[in-house]
């Protein structure tokens, strides 16, 4: 109550989207969700995932207040799209269509780290890591890749380094396990209504 919802909830609602509410950083409501989610999935495939939740800020001095930054980070950007994938990878291996993709939102500051945000870049290059560790994990009935952007444009609120990178820049990994036979072929009647499960 009170709150602003995002600009495209009521058009993704009204194209079919469902919202599960969720506190990424607290393991019981990510659990929750995760029931929440199988039950939705019960009559429809699952077609990909995406990860572009996220937390941003600048690290703090305070050592004490870094650490539960840290712990923020890390839990939004590594723990909790390892979690979902485990959790729905059989449901994208099995969905019965010709692609199953998961894609994970880094960031440019995971290979050129910035000072002020170095646990937010750090944990972005985790997530980057983890892309490829996954990768050769599901391969070859899922392929997961990472898109890494930098913004797309400029504002006060970016240091002099971030402002000084390339204007729009990203890098997307696809890796496959090598000599692996390829997926079996789609049914000739795939199930209806594949969904895409998409954090935010």
């Amino acid at each position: 109550p009170g709150s602003t919802p995002f600009p495209y909830t009521t058009l993704f609602r009204s194209r079919g989207a469902v919202a599960v509410s969720c506190d990424l950083t607290d393991r019981q409501s990510l659990m929750q969700a995760i029931d929440t989610i199988r039950l939705l999935l019960k009559n429809s495939p699952l077609r990909a995932i995406i990860h572009n939740a996220s937390a941003y800020y600048a690290t703090s001095e305070s050592l004490d207040k870094a650490m539960d930054e840290f712990d923020e980070f890390y839990r939004v950007h590594m723990l909790a799209p390892y979690v979902i994938n485990e959790s729905f990878r059989e449901a994208l291996a099995s969905n019965g269509l010709d692609h199953a993709d998961i894609i994970h939102i880094t960031d440019i500051c995971a290979d050129n780290p910035v000072p002020e945000n170095d646990i937010y870049c750090a944990t972005k290059a985790g997530l980057a890591s983890l892309t490829k560790s996954l990768a050769k994990k599901y391969a070859p009935v899922i392929q997961v890749n990472a898109v890494a952007p930098a913004s797309l444009y400029r504002s006060e609120e970016h240091t002099s380094e971030l402002q000084s990178h390339s204007f729009i820049s990203y890098a997307v990994f696809c890796l496959k396990k090598k000599n692996t036979p390829p997926p079996p072929p789609p049914p000739s009647h795939p199930p209806p209504h594949p969904i895409v499960l998409y954090t935010s």
